[in-house]
C-alpha cells in the first residue's frame, strides 16, 4: 500500500476509490488477489472496523488511510484525524 501511495502520489485530502487501488495492483502486481488488496486496505484504515482483526505492528506504518465513505479513502493525517484505537 505504501508503494501504491508513492507511485500514485496522493495529495492530502485527495479521495481514492477502492476500485482504483485494486486496478493499480492488478496492473502492477497481478500476483495479489483482489481479496488480499481489499484486506490490506481495511487493515491500514485507521477508522475501519476490520482492522481490529489484525495485530498492530506498533510502528504506525499501518496507519495509512482514513475512510470517508463506502469504498472511498484518503490519506490519514495524524493530529487532525481521530487517533486510531489500539488493536488486539
Amino acid at each position: 500500500m505504501h508503494l501504491f501511495v508513492r507511485e500514485r502520489p496522493m495529495l492530502e485530502g485527495e479521495i481514492v476509490e477502492i476500485a482504483e487501488i485494486r486496478e493499480w495492483f492488478e496492473m502492477n502486481y497481478s500476483d495479489f488477489s483482489v481479496g488480499a488488496v481489499t484486506a490490506h486496505v481495511a487493515m491500514m484504515t485507521v477508522n475501519g472496523m476490520k482492522r481490529y482483526h489484525h495485530v498492530d505492528p506498533e510502528d504506525g506504518l499501518d496507519n495509512l488511510f482514513f475512510r470517508v465513505g463506502r469504498g472511498r479513502y484518503r490519506l490519514y493525517v495524524p493530529g487532525v484525524d481521530e487517533e486510531p484505537p489500539p488493536r488486539n
